[in-house]
């Protein structure tokens, strides 16, 4: 059968003779569509439309990514840079339908890291003026300031550190840095001597009968607190234990004022 028919198949010059000569029709005919945008729904639940778009030419890239409901409008992620070396440098913005929100500055983020789970790079909040009517927009009160996020990661140990600028001045920032350590040896619950339970009432009382509280109580002291704060304190917040202090300290004030009476007389 498969002799038979390639007997019958033409010869490869004839195929390719009318491949040039119709092909050519072909492509020489064909006009550029127009691009369209549909909204789907589906009776009356709303269907969000996503829409992710990333050109490259060489090194130069463009980015974006939006998702647009009948409810919130459009919130949109979008911008443009360069990728060289491994090292993504642009500027994004964040804007819900035509108004920017913010505008986010990317120094050295590495793609290439980022294949492997780690963040590294540096990110600079912006928060452009609102041209709107609307002046009571919560945003309005952070123009003037920039937020700076700097990550560093790797497999044994990590920094963030956030900065806060103004006017290019830094007003105030905190960095939070991880490392690998040594093992922790969880300890033989079996072995240990005394153990208390914290949430029974009877462990506590027992462990609180353990404690001398007496080197506390003397500097307390020493550094003026009046006795019934002391005792107030110790007998964790009973309004009954101080009044009764209260009291007792009263009534030792009111005989020593008697005494002197007395010996004034």
């Amino acid at each position: 059968m498969m002799s038979d028919l390639s007997a019958a198949a033409p010869e490869a010059s004839v195929v390719e003779t009318l491949l040039d000569k119709y092909g050519s029709m072909l492509f020489d005919n064909l006009t550029e569509g127009e691009s369209s945008q549909e909204t789907l729904t589906a009776g009356d639940k709303i269907t969000p439309v996503l829409n992710w778009q990333m050109t490259r030419d060489g090194s130069d890239f463009g980015y974006l990514l939006s998702i647009e409901t009948d409810d919130s409008g459009t919130l949109s992620l979008s911008g443009s840079g360069q990728i060289d070396g491994g090292k993504l440098n642009g500027t994004y913005k964040v804007s819900q339908d035509d108004t920017a929100a913010a505008v986010i500055e990317v120094k050295d983020y590495d793609t290439e890291s980022a294949k492997e789970g780690y963040l590294n790079g540096n990110y600079t909040i912006t928060f452009p003026a609102d041209s709107s009517e609307d002046t009571d927009s919560s945003l309005s009160m952070l123009e003037n300031f920039a937020l700076v996020l700097d990550l560093n990661s790797a497999k044994d140990s990590g920094s963030v550190a956030l900065s806060v600028e103004s006017a290019g001045s830094t007003l105030g920032s905190f960095t939070v840095t991880s490392g690998a350590g040594e093992s922790v040896e969880i300890p033989d619950l079996t072995a240990l001597g005394d153990v208390y339970d914290v949430t029974n009432e009877d462990d506590m009382s027992a462990y609180a009968a353990t404690l001398d509280l007496t080197t506390l109580m003397d500097n307390l002291s020493n550094a003026g607190v009046p006795d019934e704060v002391i005792t107030y304190v110790l007998s964790g917040g009973s309004n009954s234990d101080a009044e009764d202090v209260t009291d007792e300290n009263a009534s030792e004030a009111e005989s020593d004022a008697e005494s002197a009476e007395a010996g004034a007389a």
